[in-house]
């Protein structure tokens, strides 16, 4: 009688596969492959620790701070309070002036303006421009002077890396420095600052 008679089939190999012994059949991935698979998911879940855990660290902070130039054309104007205990970057800025476009600018030969850090103003107690403008607080800085690129207002200050731009370690407060612009006019810094603890992992 044949096997198509009693309704099964004959298993057939191919000619070059050997089938395994009585006992040696495979029941799944060996003990080292399982090792193996699991410090890869261990690994796996550590990087999606560490990378949850930085995303934590960082907040991102939009502000806009009006100030005014007085009769010379010049302004100080607190940006962000950094606080106490965290790293700020001022990863962009633009500033803009009453009565001015893009077509039309404040470029005047004297006019320039920066980026300085300085300590953080109170309700009844403001920093003066004096020790905002003083040596060793200048982060970043525009001039119409021979040695550096030009001034004009609107402007814009762009950081690509977080790293590259402006940094102070809080408490700080970022300034926005301005001399020799229009008289008595309004200006606006609109940016962001990346705010982040000072025990936070960021490689």
């Amino acid at each position: 009688m044949s096997s198509a008679e009693v309704g099964y089939e004959v298993e057939s190999y191919p000619d070059t596969y050997v089938p395994p012994e009585p006992g040696e059949e495979s029941a799944g991935p060996s003990l080292s492959e399982l090792n193996e698979l699991t410090l890869h998911s261990r690994l796996l879940a550590k990087v999606l620790a560490d990378l949850a855990e930085r995303q934590a660290a960082f907040r991102s902070f939009p502000f806009l701070a009006p100030g005014q130039t007085d009769g010379s054309g010049n302004a100080t104007v607190p940006l962000f309070s950094v606080p106490a205990g965290a790293y700020g970057r001022l990863v962009w800025l633009a500033l803009d002036e009453q009565g001015v476009t893009p077509n039309s600018p404040d470029a005047g030969a004297n006019l320039w303006h920066g980026i300085y850090a300085g300590t953080s103003p109170t309700a009844s107690s403001f920093v003066p421009s004096t020790a905002v403008v003083a040596v060793g607080n200048l982060l970043d800085f525009r001039t119409n002077g021979a040695t550096a690129g030009k001034s004009r207002i609107p402007d814009v200050y762009a950081y690509q890396d977080r790293f590259a731009a402006p940094t102070l370690l809080g408490p700080a407060t970022f300034y926005l420095v301005v001399q020799a612009a229009n008289a008595n006019k309004q200006i606006f810094a609109r940016g962001v600052v990346y705010v982040e603890q000072q025990n936070a992992r960021t490689g």
